[in-house]
């Protein structure tokens, strides 16, 4: 999607432009920008910037709403109406959100934050990729005319007519931009059965598998490996407290001790159990961590846009590979309501079933056939 001529002022905290350095990709290189701390002649015509700019996007980070010169242009941005976007940096923009808004933020501008979704800036670069479409989103409602035409794709004459809040919730612009190369665009499919544990003694891990089977070809197995294929550790902020917390650690040692596959999940939705991961470090028995446990990488879990990345790196980690032949962008796709937003997904397919040999007189059943109940027990396979 080529984008017409626009132009944004990048609005970050002194001194940050080599920490809040936008990934500038052909994504967004037909735009104007003007980097505060870079692009400006003279800081005397900071308000001439802005006056002149189509879309406002203040990095929201510590200390910004500290410094004199930020608050003019966020002053002068508010007085000219200017569209505006914000980001956040959950990990290094030195402080939570929150902080920024309560103890940093002046009164006469906190309405900056109302009504207005915050994008998360992230630095692992399939994350990125989400940000930055969901800022290109943001650029592309503000371009000259682009809001008629907009408004003029809803072939509902009521929805048509909801504010324009609603209409844009109901039809994100995110959907109809793509990256080539995006990790969410290519189809994949597992080569061998996939069977995942989850600890009882692991709160949230096996709703978590609920969640894969909706969207990835994958079983449950109420066995460790090896009988299961992959032992999943869901890491959140309950993980190895109290009892289950000892139980857990015992499994996760005998996995370690026997050089099992162990995938980690970090949950980072902070309304779901979610926590810093630098707490697991005083959570988990030293002996796990000087073992290893944390050597490997674990993936990370984000809700809303980022959360199809997240089931994408997820299936790779379990083994999907690329299904070559295919597409790799639309035919792949589908779209859900997932947490209010609408989301993109890649089929991940189950792999082929082998044919049973003559030879064969027994059957074994899956080690997923029977639930702890004895219930039956079944995989759905879906997309990522």
């Amino acid at each position: 999607m080529l984008l017409p001529g626009v132009s944004i002022f990048l609005d970050v905290d002194e001194g940050g432009s080599n920490k809040y350095q936008l990934l500038w990709s052909p994504l967004i290189s037909r735009i104007s920008r003007y980097l505060q701390v870079d692009d400006l002649e003279s800081i005397d015509e900071l308000e001439e910037y802005i006056e002149g700019s189509q879309v406002i996007m203040i990095f929201a980070s510590k200390g910004y709403f500290k410094s004199d010169n930020c608050l003019r242009e966020a002053r002068t941005a508010v007085e000219k109406a200017k569209p505006l976007t914000l980001m956040h940096d959950p990990v290094r923009g030195g402080a939570t959100l929150e902080f920024i808004q309560q103890e940093e933020c002046p009164v006469e501008l906190l309405g900056l934050f109302e009504g207005r979704k915050i994008i998360e800036w992230h630095r692992i670069k399939d994350f990125q990729l989400v940000s930055l479409k969901l800022l290109v989103a943001e650029l592309l409602l503000a371009c000259p005319g682009y809001d008629k035409q907009y408004d003029a794709s809803f072939r509902d004459k009521e929805e048509a007519q909801l504010p324009d809040v609603s209409r844009r919730e109901g039809k994100m612009l995110y959907a109809d931009i793509y990256v080539p190369g995006e990790i969410t665009e290519t189809p994949l499919k597992f080569k061998e059965e996939v069977r995942i544990y989850a600890s009882a003694n692991n709160p949230g891990a096996r709703e978590v598998v609920e969640v894969f089977q909706k969207w990835m070809a994958v079983e449950v197995c109420f066995a460790p490996p090896p009988m299961a294929t992959h032992f999943l550790l869901y890491l959140a902020h309950e993980t190895f407290v109290g009892e289950a917390g000892e139980k857990l650690a015992e499994e996760v040692r005998h996995m370690l001790q026997q050089d099992l596959p162990i995938v980690m999940l970090h949950e980072n939705d902070m309304r779901n159990g979610g926590c810093e991961f630098v707490r697991f470090f005083s959570t988990t028995p030293q002996d796990l961590i000087v073992d290893g446990l944390y050597k490997a990488l674990a993936l990370a879990y984000y809700p809303g846009h980022f959360r199809p990345v997240s089931l994408a790196l997820v299936a790779k980690k379990l083994g999907a590979v690329s299904r070559r032949g295919m597409r790799s962008w639309r035919s792949s796709l589908s779209f859900s309501r997932a947490d209010g937003m609408s989301e993109a997904s890649v089929v991940v397919a189950a792999p082929k079933k082998r044919r049973p040999t003559k030879d064969s007189n027994t059957t074994t059943p899956p080690v997923n056939s029977y639930t702890e109940e004895g219930g039956r027990a079944g995989a759905d396979s879906g997309s990522v």
